[in-house]
């Protein structure tokens, strides 16, 4: 937009030199300075009447001066009055306008940043839901955990209670065993404890496969089968040592394994 076209005047022919002091002017000027230049002290009366007659010479030519600068200057004053008086009236709607848009601008500018307040919130309130369902889930799992550990545990201490009754009733049958019948019952006894102990240890196995035992617990599991078979063992071979005795004893050997006297020697001779 260019700002001359907006206000229409007369153009003023102000270039330089279109004002000048008159030399009227500067004669006065350079005689009331030599007059009052004349003046070093006052100290007699015609002193002081030579001086005040200076001084209103002085005077007289400020006075003048500046009364015919009014003359010049007030219509320049005035007109500026009138054209701001009449710009002001004019861009009044304007500025009103601009006011009004400038305030629409502004409240924009707040809903904006109430906007993007309201989102952060609701952001920050999506990343606090987030954790806390974060942190449920762990805890969730957590619990479900422990009790997979409660329960293996139990399962545990079950069968560890039930492969000590069964060692505690061989053992028991084994030092009470002071026959051939008491040696089968220990024997017997040895064996069940055996079948228990792997069962105990297959059940182990599909713990561990389910996630409910831990490899250390299947380690147990298989030395207490090595250990109860070893018992089964132990427990068979005293049984048919006590059979052997007694057989020996009863000088039935050869008939109980179905050798005659007849075979021996000829296996001996041979």
């Amino acid at each position: 937009m260019n700002d001359q076209s907006l206000v229409i005047a007369p153009k003023l022919n102000l270039a330089p030199g279109w004002c000048q002091i008159s030399p009227d002017a500067i004669a006065q000027k350079e005689t009331a300075l030599a007059a009052s230049a004349l003046i070093g002290k006052v100290t007699t009366p015609e002193q002081n009447s030579t001086a005040g007659v200076a001084l209103a010479r002085l005077q007289a030519m400020c006075r003048s001066l500046e009364k015919q600068r009014k003359e010049i200057t007030d219509p320049f004053v005035e007109a500026q009055r009138l054209v701001k008086r009449m710009v002001d009236e004019f861009k009044d709607e304007a500025e009103r306008e601009s006011a009004r848009v400038e305030g629409l601008m502004k409240e924009f500018a707040l809903e904006e940043k109430r906007r993007a307040r309201e989102e952060a919130e609701a952001q920050q309130r999506e990343l606090e839901r987030i954790e806390r369902e974060r942190l449920e889930e762990l805890k969730r799992i957590a619990d479900e955990q422990a009790a997979r550990e409660a329960e293996a545990r139990r399962i545990q201490d079950e069968a560890d209670r039930k492969v000590r009754e069964a060692q505690e009733a061989a053992a028991k049958l084994a030092a009470e065993a002071t026959n051939k019948k008491q040696r089968e019952a220990a024997e017997k006894a040895a064996e069940e404890a055996s079948k228990l102990a792997l069962q105990t240890f297959q059940d182990e196995q599909e713990k561990y496969r389910l996630g409910a035992s831990t490899s250390y617990n299947v380690v147990l599991r298989s030395r207490d089968v090595t250990t109860a078979q070893g018992t089964e063992l132990r427990d068979r071979i005293n049984l048919l040592e006590d059979e052997l005795k007694f057989n020996q004893a009863m000088g039935r050997t050869l008939e109980v394994n179905r050798i005659s006297l007849a075979d021996a020697l000829k296996k001996v001779v041979d």
